[in-house]
């Protein structure tokens, strides 16, 4: 089974407009709502793929309760975690040319709950694949990805983890499966201002590898990804060409993708194609990619290995 952790779930709401007015009123022309955070969205798109997953973390108020109506709607598996504090919203205005979002404020979780969290993914056993995502709440100590990462090892499950940059290299030594930084993440990790170059990407995605992570996704937007595997191996996919609509989920797309195909054949290289295909299919819809469009992408799609 598939484990999604979001600590931090929100509503997302979208308004399209054909400009943004720094002055007065923007009249939107379409809005579109929905339940957001980093393993909630894996969570929508394997979904959409036709793989089952478990989705966890901490909702509250009506935010909350449009995340959990998502779940149960769909009749997917979730053991959400009910909070005082209301979850976020966040908001994002977006034009044919620019996009702007306002984040909004993240809750306070009490210790008790986070207790509960971290009883109910005791659970977990060797086959299961535990994915952590996203920003973690107001009073939650930084080290909650560790000790989810460390109740994974002790259970002999896979993690993967798409966390912010600052926490990624210290995770890695936890072997995950798959760790899955952009090109900026990727800089960050190694304290530099910017990668600019294929053969840094190649230096700085081996270099995470000898960190700990067994796979090392990068993206770098519209020109596609690079794969690093702890055999050694690297590999590039190249964008597929399309009109970009909203690139904001290709990531929790890609991961979706990557264990679509992992959980069943253990394929890296083919779970590294779907996750290539299903980012792409996913920036030229509204929010996520269906299965339909991502397996036309998918045909589209290479990789090809890179001599190291």
């Amino acid at each position: 089974m598939i484990y999604t952790v979001t600590l931090n779930p929100s509503l997302d709401i979208i308004y399209t407009s054909d400009k943004f007015e720094e002055a007065g009123y923007t009249i939107s022309n379409s809005t579109h709502r929905y339940a957001g955070g980093k393993g909630v969205n894996i969570s929508r798109m394997l979904h959409n793929l036709g793989i089952p997953s478990y989705a966890t973390g901490f909702i509250g108020g009506y935010p909350g309760s449009f995340i959990k109506h998502w779940f149960e709607e769909n009749k997917e598996d979730h053991f959400f975690i009910e909070v005082e504090d209301s979850s976020r919203i966040n908001t994002r205005l977006r034009t044919d040319d620019k996009q702007f979002t306002l984040v909004g404020v993240n809750p306070s979780i009490p210790n008790e709950k986070l207790e509960a969290l971290l009883f109910f993914l005791s659970r977990i056993q060797e086959g299961d694949v535990v994915v952590m995502g996203g920003s973690i709440p107001n009073n939650i100590d930084d080290d909650i990805y560790t000790r989810i990462a460390e109740i994974c090892n002790a259970n002999k499950a896979e993690f993967v983890i798409d966390v912010p940059a600052e926490r990624l290299l210290d995770l890695a030594k936890y072997r995950p499966l798959l760790i899955k930084p952009n090109i900026e993440d990727l800089a960050k990790m190694f304290g530099l201002e910017k990668i600019n170059t294929e053969s840094d990407i190649i230096k700085y995605g081996k270099k995470s590898i000898e960190a700990g992570a067994k796979n090392v996704i990068v993206s770098v937007g519209a020109e596609g990804s690079y794969l690093f595997t702890d055999k050694g191996e690297a590999y590039r996919s190249y964008g597929v060409e399309g009109k970009e609509i909203n690139s904001f989920n290709s990531r929790p797309a890609m991961i979706a993708g990557f264990l679509s195909i992992y959980m069943r054949k253990q394929d890296i290289i083919e779970s590294y194609k779907m996750a290539a295909a299903a980012g792409s299919a996913t920036a030229f819809v509204e929010d996520l990619a269906d299965i339909e469009l991502t397996k036309e992408v998918h045909e589209k799609t290479v990789v090809e290995e890179i001599e190291l």
